[in-house]
């Protein structure tokens, strides 16, 4: 999974874009996704600019994967 295919499957669960970027800056009180350049982040960035709940990535597959879980209503 990719960036693009992750935004058509948030877009398709409802998930409203105020509730995430992706790759897209930092936003408060949103999930990030975050590429910086040597690591993938995905993490809850709350309103006082504290990171919580990170989780580092190798790839942009694992890191969009793993981000589509934290919003899937249907976890395995």
């Amino acid at each position: 999974m990719n960036i693009a295919t992750l935004r058509e499957k948030l877009e398709m669960l409802g998930i409203t874009p105020n509730e995430y970027s992706l790759n897209e800056g930092l936003y408060p009180d949103r999930v990030i996704l975050h590429d910086d350049y040597v690591k993938w982040e995905v993490f809850y960035f709350s309103e006082r600019g504290t990171r919580h709940n990170e989780r580092i990535f190798a790839s942009e597959r694992e890191a969009c994967e793993y981000m589509y879980s934290i919003f899937d209503p249907v976890k395995p």
